[in-house]
């Protein structure tokens, strides 16, 4: 799952990254039309459902070393 995760992520960014220089050299070439707020916040949020994920995973590892370590697990 964390490999899964991790493409998603990557995928998600790359996407992010696209728009964001098309945004830029429309822009910069003072074409407003080319010009997608809306696809933007479409990418953020693909990110930020997909950082959520990685945050879990994250919490998941964290839970499992301290247990491998003596500490109690509480908690989901």
């Amino acid at each position: 799952m964390p490999a899964e995760v991790a493409r998603a992520l990557e995928n998600r960014s790359n996407a992010l990254g696209v728009s964001l220089s098309e945004t830029a050299d429309a822009l910069r070439a003072g074409d407003m039309d080319r010009v997608d707020v809306d696809e933007l916040r479409a990418h953020l949020a693909d990110v930020e459902a997909e950082l959520v994920e990685l945050e879990i995973l994250v919490e998941q590892a964290d839970r499992r070393d301290r247990h491998a370590n003596g500490a109690t697990i509480s908690g989901p």
